[in-house]
């Protein structure tokens, strides 16, 4: 009996559903089959939207272990983001490529992505990530030793947090 590939998007939908939440549990090896199999299904449903945030939550995943692999599947995800319009998943993948950049000792990229990632959020209105663009930011001036420009970034950062109520 053949499957239609909605039975294939909806299944994989429900488990990068169920991967998000175990990231918020700080499960993440337990989420690597689930996403490696959410990649599987929604390449056979041609989700794309689906298939970038399973290629971004593995890429994640692969940086909060501590584990190469991260960034392949990071640039798969900006790619299908891209390619969808999705301007949340672009901004989000720009940041956490910015991450992975400054964890590998690329700061003149690392500031890059995260240049872009505060562009996109600033486009779409979301002010915690917006802050939390500054805040990287300001986090590789200080690293850097560019003092003031490390404070203006956070004091910005933490005034954008206070009145959007995440801090």
């Amino acid at each position: 009996r053949e499957v239609p590939p909605e039975a294939y998007e909806v299944r994989a939908q429900l488990l990068v559903g169920l991967a998000s939440v175990y990231e918020y549990q700080g499960r993440h090896r337990d989420k690597l089959a689930l996403l490696e199999a959410a990649i599987d299904d929604a390449a056979l449903a041609g989700d794309k939207k689906t298939l970038a945030h399973a290629h971004l939550l593995i890429g994640n995943t692969y940086g909060d272990l501590g584990e190469p692999g991260g960034r392949e599947h990071l640039e798969t995800a900006l790619m299908l983001f891209e390619a969808t319009d999705e301007l949340w998943g672009i901004a989000s993948s720009q940041n956490n490529l910015g991450v992975e950049s400054y964890y590998e000792g690329d700061w003149n990229e690392a500031l890059r992505r995260y240049g872009l990632a505060l562009d996109g959020f600033v486009r779409i209105g979301d002010e915690t990530s917006h802050a939390t663009m500054l805040n990287n930011i300001a986090e590789i001036h200080s690293d850097q030793g560019h003092w003031d420009l490390a404070q203006q970034g956070f004091e910005g950062a933490r005034r954008m947090w206070r009145a959007s109520g995440f801090a």
